[in-house]
């Protein structure tokens, strides 16, 4: 278990789990100036059964990357943002990177949070639940899925977001 750490002004990942398993982090804040560039929070890769909870993170890039190879994450009580949300991003550059798969967000409240691009892999048993928050774009929530391979078993419910950007407003469906 990895808790109750402040890690202030990084350069780059705040957190970079690769090739763990059976972890938790709790209790965390993490936090980087709003102009600093790719100062992901957490980022994990080629990592099972990691557990996030009661968590600030405050960095202008993403709250948490999710990077291939990565099976069972479970995100509940995380405060995010401003920056990219939790994405399941930087996949499919490489042929034959490994499949993501059982990410559960709960509980999360995203702050001034902007949509990152589709992954170019495929994406399978995501549960977004009980999400509040503000956002800088006008969609509310995207699920980008790849034409090759479709995304399966994607679950989204109780999302509360307002709308917090200069355009009119902001859109009630999802994109895929």
């Amino acid at each position: 278990m990895i808790r109750d750490i402040t890690s202030l002004n990084n350069k780059n990942f705040h957190i970079n789990l690769f090739q763990s398993n059976d972890l938790t982090l709790k209790n965390l804040n993490i936090l980087a100036p709003g102009d600093s560039a790719n100062t992901d929070g957490i980022h994990i890769g080629d990592s099972a059964r990691i557990h996030i909870t009661d968590i600030v993170i405050a960095t202008s890039d993403d709250c948490i990357s999710i990077g291939p190879g990565t099976r069972n994450v479970n995100v509940t009580r995380v405060v995010c943002g401003p920056g990219h949300g939790i994405s399941v991003g930087s996949l499919g550059m490489y042929k034959g990177e490994a499949k993501v798969n059982g990410v559960f967000v709960r509980n999360s409240t995203f702050i001034n949070t902007q949509n990152g691009n589709p992954p170019l892999v495929k994406l399978s048993n995501i549960k977004i639940n009980k999400i509040r928050g503000m956002s800088l774009s006008q969609l509310a929530v995207v699920i980008g899925c790849s034409r090759g391979a479709p995304c399966e078993n994607v679950k989204i419910g109780n999302i509360n977001l307002k709308y917090n950007g200069t355009k009119d407003r902001l859109s009630p469906h999802v994109l895929t």
